[in-house]
């Protein structure tokens, strides 16, 4: 703010200014002065207050103020000068205007919409006998009425097939908005007549040609009707209807479309009427008078608009500018449109600017046409005096005719093409964003503002300089597309259209069931571990509008020690913005027990459906990660009194005006305390010219670990809420080698709506690694307010330990079991088997078991098992399990067995005896099949049921038991037993009884009569004397008078016989003692 000295202009003087009877204008109601600013803060002070500027030069600004603004203005100290000359001067011209209608050359009038009687000298009789010329090409539209609804603001179209919305640029010519600048109404028409005219020439003019075969035309020459008539700038309520219209920032009061001129031209583009349809214009001029300039977007803020390259190669150092002194003179872009614009005009003094860098306005057309709908609208400033005298119309008409040409003519370079259904061919109303990755004026990658399709043809237009782009086409419901390696060349349409898919498929999330076959604690926790089993449950997205169908996945990973184990699954169907789930069996994989904990398994998913396929990405980490420790590389206060700090310098990039300096409190705006000790730094952006860049750099590099997870250089920002529109940047770089800088992180603007210190951080993962690395902070001045920053550091975090609970393989064993037996076995006879168990290992085997039965048509005899085993059998001669057990049984160690039953006497000839056997363990066996044996046997047999038994006839079988009638044993041996004498012996003669196999002699005492020694002797002389024996000799003959006796009986296997006897007094008794015989 300036002092209290005040320039001070007679207010009574401008009275003076309206003669009495004469219309009223543009100075009625506002006064133009002179403001000189000697600082961005003076500018400020007028934007904030919403003064109308309507033009700079040098440090004067020109503004149309009211009484009260003009009082205020001279309360606030600055310069202020009312511009009584200027004021006459337009006064007289806009009543030569007037006044021209009745010459051959004249400034057309405004008037309601009539076909029928229109006035003479009108826009509407110009516009309706241009019509009547050219039926076939054009069609006249009443916009609607002006404000106080005595006007009609009216537009012609121009186009081919004007009834038709086609596939081609739409432009706009739009003129007079300010009513007191009526010039732009004259230019606009002569390009509509130059058009019309060429193309109904003979030859037909090809630029004409060109422009109505392709594209729609919109001519709109006066926006401001009442403002015409008037000759003021504003319309019947006194509103700037260029300061009306949406802006970034807002409007100027009232609020944006409050005015009925300024809702028309929002609903051309914005709202389907019974007149038209919504018009997607790619390229737009609104004429202005004042200054001969060309004045780009943005207005609002100095801040680049993404489609700058289109305009300027840079917006420093360039002498677009030409004899004007502004911040920044821009530099025009080859095939642009500013130079486009330039190589057709020969107006004497024509410069260039972008909006903002020669004075700011909000709600302007530029702004809301570009930032909402991203038609490349330019203000084009034609006189440097508003509404000339009517007989310079042609004069300045043909300076600017062939740059108008030009600009339009620019609406074919560029990518064009339509976007559709692929499935119904139906245009859509979608965005197309492209982004240059190749050029030589562009520096790549660089992306543009995304433009809009027409919603009813489905074209688009992106204007573009030479180069290759990559173009991403979007539309609700419906997939988006990507077209890569698209080229562009000068001033030639590049076709380039969007099939878009209803249908499309993307990955989602996913769900990770882990399982370790030992089990434990572990297993199932949801965190992935080495050596683990995994099932991946996944989710697809669908955010196009129609049923994906038929869903099918496929799953695929690359990575070392991982082994898909499923890879395919079903899906549900997943409805057009929603979500589809797999259906069980889900996907399976593996990770190998060598697999690192902290690993990133990347897995790559094919979906494929009735309506399409596609392809998504996502990964899996193994173990479970923790966060480590910050660690400090760098750290910078500004405490110290020298600048830059040790290890710190400073260069100017770009101008030289711009400083880092150490300061104890903020400069401007001044008093803000540092962030914490004794200093901060400070870029001058508030003296340094805009553009002016100097970056405050590290000089020494510093080593980034590889094993760091993360790194980031952070610093405190002070921001700043003056002058918002001069958004002053702190931009962090890095360098490898001390020479070469790349930007990291976006700028951080000044102005972020607060006020006070914040800490802003940016990544440096790209770095990680890497052995010298220097940052540095950019300090971007846009002629501002100062950047302060404080408290520089540099960190990374180590990699954090990594947990992981490694599922160990099961101890495996695996055991096999063996078993033989003969081919043949007799019935009733003995049927062996030889079993077997054996450990291949790896492992030992704990708890073993060996379990067999004995078969069908057998009896346990035995089984006979080795040391350490123990065996639970039936009883013998009874059937059942037999089972035998060992606690352990060690790798490659083998257990031998041998198991007897008896075949039945009833199992018949060629019957199968089918043994088996099975293994098994507490400790998991791998392999399976092996784990059981069997062997068969058959049975050999003549057929007849014998039980062996030479004792019985008649054999049957019963139960299993073959038996039959029982056969008697020898008979008695007669009375035929002699006793003789042979010397001091005894011998004995009998005859054997028949069926006898052999005899058997006892000797034996009669009552009374003892013999030898033993008074009760009782002797078996012999046993079992084979048949056909029939003596015995007795060496102990009793005493003479003694009495004794002799038996013989005969025996066979089916018994013995009864005694035969001789001896004397009687019968033989029962022997009391027997003696076996030897």
């Amino acid at each position: 703010m300036r002092g209290p000295v005040r320039f001070v202009t007679m207010l009574l003087l401008v009275v003076a200014l309206s003669p009495v009877g004469v219309r009223a204008d543009t100075y009625d109601t506002a006064t133009l002065v002179g403001i000189t600013t000697t600082s961005k803060d003076d500018v400020q002070f007028l934007y904030d207050r919403q003064i109308d500027i309507v033009g700079v030069r040098g440090d004067v600004v020109k503004a149309l103020v009211t009484a009260e603004q003009l009082e205020m203005l001279f309360d606030s100290g600055l310069k202020v000068e009312i511009l009584y000359a200027e004021m006459q001067e337009d006064r007289q011209r806009w009543s030569e205007a007037s006044a021209s209608f009745t010459l051959a050359t004249s400034y057309y009038t405004p008037s309601k919409f009539n076909t029928v009687n229109p006035p003479a000298g009108s826009l509407m009789e110009h516009l309706l006998q241009q019509h009547d010329a050219h039926p076939d090409i054009t069609r006249l539209h009443n916009l609607g009425a002006s404000q106080d609804g005595a006007y009609d603001i009216i537009a012609i179209e121009v186009s081919k097939n004007p009834d038709v919305v086609e596939a081609e640029p739409k432009i706009r010519i739009y003129a007079n908005i300010h009513g007191d600048e009526k010039g732009g109404a004259m230019v606009a028409c002569d390009v509509l007549d130059t058009i019309l005219a060429g193309y109904t020439a003979v030859p037909q003019d090809s630029t004409a040609e060109r422009l109505v075969d392709g594209t729609e035309m919109w001519f709109i020459p006066i926006g401001n009707p009442y403002g015409n008539a008037n000759s003021t700038r504003y319309n019947s309520r006194s509103v700037d209807c260029n300061r009306n219209f949406w802006g970034p920032s807002g409007s100027d009061a009232p609020p944006a479309w409050s005015e009925a001129e300024t809702a028309v031209i929002r609903d051309l583009t914005e709202a389907a009427t019974a007149d038209h349809a919504k018009k997607r214009f790619a390229v737009s001029i609104s004429f202005h008078e004042g200054e001969v300039v060309f004045n780009s977007v943005w207005n609002y803020t100095t801040a680049a608009p993404t489609d700058e390259p289109i305009f300027w190669s840079s917006r420093t150092g360039g002498t677009g500018c030409g004899s004007q002194t502004i911040p920044n003179c821009p530099t025009l872009a080859p095939h642009g449109l500013a130079q486009a614009y330039k190589d057709g005009c020969t107006m004497p003094g024509f410069w260039y600017t972008e909006g903002y860098d020669w004075y700011g306005t909000r709600g302007d057309t530029n702004d809301w046409a570009y930032g909402a709908w991203t038609d490349l609208d330019t203000t084009v400033e034609l006189n440097t005096t508003k509404t000339p005298p009517a007989a310079q119309i042609p004069v300045y008409c043909a300076e600017h005719r062939q740059a108008v040409l030009n600009y339009m003519l620019k609406a074919f370079q560029g990518i064009h093409g339509v976007m559709t259904d692929q499935s119904t061919g139906a245009p859509l109303d979608g965005t197309v964003a492209v982004t240059a990755t190749a050029s030589a004026d562009v520096p790549v990658p660089h992306a543009y503002q995304a433009v809009f399709t027409d919603p009813l043809a489905g074209d688009f237009h992106r204007i573009l300089q030479p180069g290759t782009y990559t173009v991403v086409c979007n539309a609700p419901g419906h997939m988006t597309t990507t077209l890569t390696g698209v080229v562009v060349t000068a001033d030639t349409a590049t076709v380039a259209d969007c099939p878009m898919s209803a249908t499309g498929l993307s990955y989602s999330s996913s769900t990770l069931a882990d399982s370790c076959s030992g089990g434990g604690a572990y297993s199932g926790d949801g965190i992935l571990d080495a050596g683990e089993d995994a099932t991946l449950a996944v989710t697809l997205g669908n955010p196009g509008s129609a049923a994906a169908t038929s869903v099918q996945g496929t799953l695929s990973s690359t990575a070392p020690g991982v082994t898909i184990t499923r890879g395919s699954a079903s899906f549900a169907d997943v409805p057009g913005g929603g979500t589809g789930a797999s259906f069980s069996p889900h996907f399976g994989f593996s990770v190998g027990a060598g697999v690192a904990c902290g690993t990133v398994i990347p897995f790559g998913i094919h979906m494929a459906a009735a309506q399409g396929a596609w392809d998504g990405n996502f990964s899996v980490t193994v173990g479970q990660t923790s966060v480590g420790t910050p660690q400090t590389l760098l750290t910078e206060s500004f405490d110290g009194t020298t600048f830059p700090p040790t290890g710190w310098a400073q260069v100017d990039v770009s101008g030289t005006a711009g400083n880092w300096a150490r300061s104890t409190n903020t400069v401007h705006p001044s008093g803000g305390g540092t962030h914490s000790g004794a200093g901060l730094a400070y870029f001058n952006s508030y003296t340094a010219a805009s553009g002016s860049t100097t970056r405050l750099y590290r000089t020494a590099g510093f080593a980034i670990p590889s094993s760091a997870a993360s790194a980031s250089v952070s610093f405190w920002f002070y921001h700043s809420t003056p002058l918002p529109n001069s958004n002053d940047q702190v931009q962090v770089q890095v360098s490898t080698d001390g020479t070469s800088w790349s930007s990291v992180g976006a700028p951080v603007p000044r102005y972020d709506g607060s006020t006070g210190w914040k800490q802003h951080t940016v990544s440096l993962d790209a770095y990680i690694g890497q052995s010298s690395v220097r940052v540095a902070l950019l300090g971007v001045s846009v002629f501002g307010y100062d950047c302060h920053i404080d408290d520089v550091g540099v960190t990374y975090i180590p990699q954090g330990a990594c947990t992981m609970h490694a599922c160990d393989a099961v101890p495996t064993a695996d055991l096999a079991a063996s078993l033989s037996a003969p081919s043949a076995v007799a019935t009733n006879g003995n049927l062996g088997y030889a079993l077997g168990v054996t450990n291949h290992g790896p492992a030992a085997a704990a708890s073993v078991q060996l379990a067999t039965s004995t078969p069908a048509n057998t009896s346990f005899v035995s089984m006979t098992a080795p040391g350490g085993w123990s065996c639970s059998t039936p009883a013998a001669g009874a059937s059942g399990a037999v089972v035998c057990t060992a606690p352990t049984l060690g790798a490659s160690a083998s257990a031998n067995f041998s198991m007897v039953v008896k075949v039945d006497w009833c199992a018949g000839n060629g019957t199968t005896i089918a043994g088996s056997a099975t293994v098994s363990a507490s400790t998991g066996d791998p392999l399976a099949p092996n784990n059981g044996a069997s062997a068969v046997t058959t049975v050999v047999d003549d057929g007849t049921c014998d039980d062996g038994n030479a004792c019985t006839s008649g054999d049957a079988c019963g139960g299993g038991i073959c038996a039959g009638t029982p056969i008697a044993g020898p008979p008695e041996v007669d009375d035929g037993v002699q006793v003789g004498r042979s010397g001091t012996d005894a011998v004995l003669t009998w005859t054997p009884p028949a069926s006898a196999a052999s005899s058997s002699v006892i000797r034996g005492r009669l009552d009374a009569l003892p013999v030898g020694s033993a008074p009760a002797d009782e002797l078996c002389l012999a046993s079992r004397l084979p048949v056909p024996t029939a003596t015995a000799t007795d060496a102990d003959v009793p005493e003479v008078g003694r009495g004794f006796w002799y038996a013989v009986r005969g025996e066979n296997s089916c018994g013995n016989g009864p005694y035969g006897y001789q001896g004397q007094n009687g019968a033989p008794t029962v022997p009391e003692v027997s003696f076996a015989c030897p």
